[in-house]
């Protein structure tokens, strides 16, 4: 009994030993990065997301071969500000871009408060994690939408070596060729080419072409966002095969097919190259759907600080470093995906900018555990009107609001009408049953935290009351 009580601690540390050694490989292997983004994909629009009415392949097959995140959130509702927190590392308040345009959407005399001033440049003098990763020798590209500015605010003045196809556009008129908006270096494609293929086409040739160096691939598809477009093929496939009551159209549907054709061409070049073992592949989306065409099995849609809106499917890949199919429940942000990367590249910690707002995965990735309750901050001083014109009722997707997630349990702060919710997301993902009465002393925790926060950014809060605003029974209420 003696001898066996000896060898425990030996064997502890053994154990220990093997779990470093595990998890060590992951520091400093500068593997390559393909970040593929979607536009306005909702998180339930994919088969691995329990969609039954949309065929996506290649996706499911990432999810299957990788990781699948059931609370992955970007950390802005829409478009710009959610792309400026990826690429910075920070929330909005640190970068002001807090919207999409102007701040004043909607109708002035349905506006109660006077918003913040929209910025809708990143500055360069945010580092972003392209700049951290060139620094460690790796070749950046960008392919695809960027829509935080043009000359120095473009990829080009953004730490990326590349850029095809992205600029201050945040759409485009056409999916087809001509496109009708600018979009450099892509080049003349054929009258009727898609507008997803032919970035995947330059996706295709980079990651073909010889590397001496590591590379990430930056890869923002246009889709799915409006005009909603698709090959004419796949749209009268699924007027075939949707029922008359499906939740989605067929034109998107067929447009979420055409994306996943388009990332299984990735992940085919990929294994071609003979680059599957040191690539990590991430997919995500920007922020939630657009209602008009599909639905979610959550509360909101894009622009709104409900889980609709900024809960996304997220899906990493990284062969022979993370185990097949498992099915992450750990809550995680696209700021945290900054200093994974510095992390991976092996970036000094004192060459990382002051004050990132993420948190690195690379403790999760090597089999451990991130904390659970950590500060999840969205901040939103700006006014979004609805998509929803035939509804009366709804004026707003968002109003000028703030929400903090912290552990299971998430607060949003509606200025207009001073109201606040509060809402347990792992007994109540929809966020039906407001528990801000019921609990006030979560509700006061978390109250502390958001004003913490938002104080320490000197984030803009709306105050001033608009002199054009013209009350009714609807326009003061927060959705």
């Amino acid at each position: 009994m003696k001898n066996t009580l000896f060898y425990i601690p030996i064997l502890c540390c053994l154990l220990n030993f093997n779990v470093i050694a595990q998890q060590k490989p992951l520091m400093n292997t500068r593997p390559n990065i393909v970040f593929i983004l979607a536009d306005d994909m909702g998180y339930n629009d994919l088969g691995c997301y329990q969609n039954n009415y949309v065929n996506t392949p290649n996706i499911d097959g990432l999810a299957r071969d990788g990781w699948r995140f059931t609370q992955g959130y970007v950390n802005a509702p829409n478009c710009a500000p959610s792309r400026a927190c990826l690429l910075s590392g920070k929330f909005t308040p640190r970068h002001a871009i807090y919207t999409v345009s102007e701040s004043t959407r909607g109708d002035a005399k349905d506006r109660k408060l006077i918003p913040v001033l929209n910025k809708t440049q990143l500055d360069t003098s945010f580092v972003t994690f392209a700049e951290g990763l060139t620094k460690r020798g790796y070749q950046c590209i960008s392919i695809g939408k960027w829509h935080l500015g043009e000359g120095a605010f473009s990829p080009l003045g953004q730490g990326f070596q590349q850029n095809i196809g992205g600029s201050d556009a945040g759409a485009v008129k056409s999916h087809f060729s001509p496109f009708k908006t600018p979009l450099p270096n892509l080049g003349d494609e054929p009258d009727g080419k898609f507008l997803a293929d032919a970035l995947t086409d330059k996706a295709v040739e980079y990651i073909a072409a010889k590397h001496d160096k590591p590379f990430c691939l930056y890869l923002p598809y246009y889709s799915i966002h409006t005009p909603v477009q698709a090959p004419d093929s796949l749209i009268q496939k699924y007027k075939n095969l949707l029922p008359a009551n499906a939740p989605i159209s067929p034109i998107y549907a067929a447009m979420i097919e055409n994306l996943d054709a388009n990332v299984g061409r990735v992940v085919n070049e990929i294994n071609k190259a003979g680059l599957n073992e040191n690539t990590m592949i991430i997919f995500l989306s920007d922020n939630g759907p657009v209602l008009n065409y599909t639905t979610v099995n959550l509360r909101g849609e894009k622009g709104s600080l409900y889980e609709g809106g900024i809960r996304e499917p997220l899906i990493i890949k990284w062969a022979n470093h993370l185990k097949p199919g498992q099915v992450i429940q750990q809550p995680v942000m696209a700021a945290d995906f900054y200093p994974t990367f510095m992390e991976l590249a092996g970036l000094p910690k004192t060459q990382w900018p002051k004050n990132l707002d993420g948190t690195s995965l690379l403790p999760l990735l090597a089999g451990g555990q991130l904390p659970y309750e950590r500060l999840m901050v969205w901040h939103f001083p700006a006014y979004l009107e609805t998509y929803n014109k035939k509804n009366p009722l709804r004026v707003w997707r968002e109003t000028p609001s703030s929400a903090i997630r912290y552990g299971d349990w998430k607060l949003i702060r509606h200025y207009g009408n001073h109201k606040t919710e509060l809402f347990n997301l792992a007994e109540d993902s929809k966020e039906t049953k407001d528990r801000y009465t019921a609990k006030p002393e979560k509700a006061k925790q978390l109250e502390k935290l958001l004003d913490g926060y938002l104080k320490k950014t000197n984030a803009f809060i709306p105050t001033e009351l608009n002199p054009a605003y013209v009350p009714t029974a609807y326009n003061d209420l927060d959705y």
